[in-house]
């Protein structure tokens, strides 16, 4: 993986030398395909935009099991009264934070896949974390995400502005590894000006240069040809016609918004909303986290629907786990298990996936989980980017319904 990111762009060079192959220096011209959506979207024209729940998000307090007594037994401060909740169904409600995205809801192009997790889960942050971005489970580590393994060996279609673009975090996650080039950055017009200034990297080659050189000689061609392609496309870019939140999940969305706006394909698109491990004082904080992410997320959806272009994109939430049923006694919860994925798109068959795991039948304090994750990322890979089997070690891993079939090819 090749992460593109200034004004650190040296170091992230370095920091991938040890996988890099050597690569001639010489920047390829714009490509002319990047600008402009196509009139029917392909594959390779689909974008997944991911947004990472970091710190462990409370699921029961997102997706509330208002119905189960259970759950006002073990949260006697934390519970929300159930007049308060957004009912879905008989039994299941949403947190009324979340209520920016009723009209997505509405209109059948949300999903909620209950009850996601894996075997023998791992609480710690940092191995959980890891799990999730690269399809392994507990017993096993993996170095690649699984993104960047669903599209290893495919042919990289012509016109992509990158494989990845990570907004508001320089970690590429799933994205890491499998040779994709991923542009980290905050803002398209800073980028621009950022790698303008730093200009050129002189380079006298006599064929025998280290492959750390010819590495960041690569990255820095790239980083060039990115830019060049923003400064084409920014002044002609059409005007947002929708008001984003000012929080820091509705700017990273906006400017998702911007790049898609443009017409740049990109297949993956990051962005990260943090501040989820709450141990302390859970309620005011959760309730302001989940409105900045429903907020953020029903002013992309207006958007691109305003731009017709909903209908080309798939957004998943995912924590590296949940929380503990139980409150503790500081007005938080601690390191979980299972947790509820938000997916939403014009492609989407919306409703509730899965099953809400029973309070009643709690594995030490904590859920058990009833749809493996891996399952969403195959539905995925499958039937959006029309990925075959096989880029996941175990398995099988039964698909969801929430997508329609896609015509598929087989990963590299």
């Amino acid at each position: 993986m090749r992460t593109l990111v200034l004004p650190v762009l040296v170091l992230a060079c370095v920091a991938a030398v040890a996988a890099a192959e050597p690569a001639a220096p010489t920047a390829p011209p714009v490509p002319e395909a990047t600008i402009g959506p196509s009139a029917a979207p392909s594959t390779t024209e689909r974008t997944l935009v991911l947004i990472e729940l970091r710190g462990g998000i409370d699921g029961l307090d997102a997706v509330i099991p208002y119905a189960d007594p259970a759950y006002l037994k073990l949260r006697p401060t934390l519970a929300l009264p159930r007049d308060a909740v957004i009912p879905l169904d008989g039994s299941l409600g949403v947190n009324p934070a979340l209520a920016p995205l009723r009209a997505a809801w509405s209109a059948g192009d949300t999903a909620l896949v209950l009850g996601v997790g894996y075997p023998s889960p791992d609480l710690s942050h940092f191995r959980s974390i890891d799990i999730w971005e690269t399809g392994s489970g507990s017993d096993r580590v993996l170095t690649e995400g699984w993104v960047a393994t669903a599209l290893r060996g495919a042919p990289r279609a012509p016109g992509l502005f990158a494989d990845g673009v990570v907004i508001g975090d320089l970690r590429p996650g799933p994205l890491d590894g499998g040779g994709l080039t991923v542009i980290a950055l905050n803002d398209p017009k800073q980028f621009v000006d950022q790698t303008a200034v730093m200009g050129d990297i002189p380079c006298e080659c006599d064929g025998d240069e280290s492959p750390a050189l010819l590495h960041i000689m690569q990255v820095k061609a790239e980083t060039s040809v990115a830019a060049r392609t923003l400064a084409q496309v920014l002044p002609h870019a059409p005007t947002l016609l929708t008001a984003f939140p000012d929080t820091p999940i509705g700017r990273q969305a906006r400017t998702a918004a911007s790049l898609l706006g443009a017409g740049l394909r990109v297949p993956v698109i990051k962005l990260t909303l943090t501040g989820f491990d709450l141990h302390v004082d859970e309620k005011a904080r959760q309730d302001t986290l989940l409105g900045d992410l429903a907020g953020a997320l029903a002013a992309l959806r207006t958007e691109l629907v305003a731009r017709g272009l909903w209908d080309r994109v798939l957004v998943m939430t995912y924590s590296e786990f949940g929380r503990r049923v139980g409150e503790n006694a500081s007005g938080g919860t601690d390191h979980g298990t299972a947790e509820p994925i938000l997916v939403m798109g014009g492609e989407v068959r919306g409703g509730l996936y899965g099953a809400e795991p029973p309070l009643g039948d709690l594995d030490n304090g904590n859920l058990r989980f009833t749809v493996d994750y891996r399952s969403l990322y195959v539905t995925i890979a499958h039937r959006w980017w029309g990925v075959t089997t096989g880029f996941l070690p175990g398995g099988p891993w039964p698909e969801l319904g929430f997508l329609d079939d896609l015509p598929r090819r087989a990963a590299g």
